[in-house]
């Protein structure tokens, strides 16, 4: 009971203290990086935690310091890989908190075309299935085009290349490769990365889209993959698809990789 009492006490002050931050005028206390000669404040990055932070310790939505970061955050230019993919998880937090804890199903206009240029910005900066610290954007979601006629099933993914009986699947293969060449020099970082995939995700939580999704994901679990360190475990993967509200996962068994070479 004591211990109970103690770790609500310490989430009361985090609260307070993460109010007193929020209503504070964002002049004050923004920190400043230059990263290849682009000034980064992660503003939005930093005003999105402190509010999602709030959320989750049980602040309603309807709380003043919670709407006013909604508001700021909405009102942002995209600056970063690592503020837009954490505006998009407090977004899908705050409407979810909105919503009652319900998943998203509807989205007034101006948030949905906010989140889909959010996504879109990540998505743009998808190179190689990884990002860094800055998106290209002014795109309209992933910069590789697609064959809609390729399966999800790719075959195992090493060093040679899948061998599968159907020539789509190969075609499928070739793409990925095809868009692992966006990257040459191997410029990411996975920590950049597992924002903007933690934001593509919340959006897609609410029913937001980018364009040619089904490759870019594909390019992500393929980078990955073939990241690892060779000693680690064997590794199934399956991506699901959603159909008519639905997942679905039979058949759309992709990179059946096991011992994935570096």
């Amino acid at each position: 009971a004591k211990t109970a009492k103690a770790i609500d006490a310490a989430v009361g002050k985090g609260v307070a203290w993460l109010k007193r931050e929020i209503q504070k005028e964002p002049e004050e206390h923004w920190t400043r990086y230059v990263h290849h000669g682009k000034d980064l404040d992660y503003r939005s990055g930093r005003l999105s935690l402190m509010a999602l932070a709030l959320l989750e310790s049980g602040v309603p939505p309807s709380d003043k310091r919670v709407q006013l970061a909604w508001k700021r955050v909405q009102a942002q230019a995209f600056a970063s890989t690592y503020d837009v993919g954490v505006s998009l998880l407090f977004a899908e937090g705050y409407l979810v908190a909105e919503n009652h804890g319900k998943p998203v199903t509807s989205l007034e206009p101006g948030v949905r075309a906010w989140m889909q240029k959010a996504a879109d910005y990540l998505a743009s900066g998808c190179f190689g299935g990884a990002w860094t610290y800055v998106c290209p954007g002014g795109g309209s979601g992933y910069p590789v085009e697609e064959d809609s006629r390729a399966p999800y099933r790719i075959g195992e993914v090493g060093r040679e290349p899948a061998r599968d009986p159907d020539p789509e699947a190969d075609s499928l293969l070739k793409q990925v490769e095809a868009s692992m060449a966006l990257n040459p020099g191997g410029d990411f970082d996975h920590s950049n990365s597992q924002y903007a995939i933690l934001g593509l995700k919340a959006a897609s939580l609410c029913g937001i889209r980018v364009r040619n999704a089904r490759l870019m994901w594909r390019t992500v679990v393929y980078h990955f993959l073939k990241d690892q360190e060779a000693s680690g475990p064997e590794v199934d993967l399956k991506l699901i698809r959603e159909e008519g509200g639905k997942s679905k996962s039979e058949d759309y068994s992709l990179l059946d990789a096991a011992s994935p070479q570096p």
